[in-house]
């Protein structure tokens, strides 16, 4: 309930052309990321989305490249979970070193 827009990489990834509603707050930088290469679309009600979906219809090689900008965004913090798993040792109780 509290969240604001779901995360758009898997989208990107999975090689699907991304639409948005508005709310994304939840993942704002990686909208805004995401916004200015053109790699997702923000639509505000059903004739935005039906245009928008046209649109990846009937321009599938404008809809690749879409992808193809929000993967090389992605692909700048998919180290991300890599880094923060990496970073939790040091700050768990000694314990939980053990049983890792």
């Amino acid at each position: 309930p509290h969240l604001r827009g779901h995360n758009p990489i898997e989208a990107l990834q999975c090689g699907a052309a991304t639409l948005s509603g508005p709310p994304v707050d939840s993942f704002a930088d990686v909208f805004a990321d995401l916004v200015t290469v053109g790699a997702v679309e923000t639509v505000r009600d059903a004739r935005e989305i039906a245009t928008a979906v046209a649109r990846v219809w009937r321009e599938p090689a404008a809809a690749a490249r879409s992808v193809e900008a929000g993967r090389a965004v992605s692909a700048k913090s998919g180290d991300a979970l890599t880094a923060t798993l990496d970073a939790l040792p040091p700050l768990l109780p000694a314990a939980a070193h053990a049983r890792a």
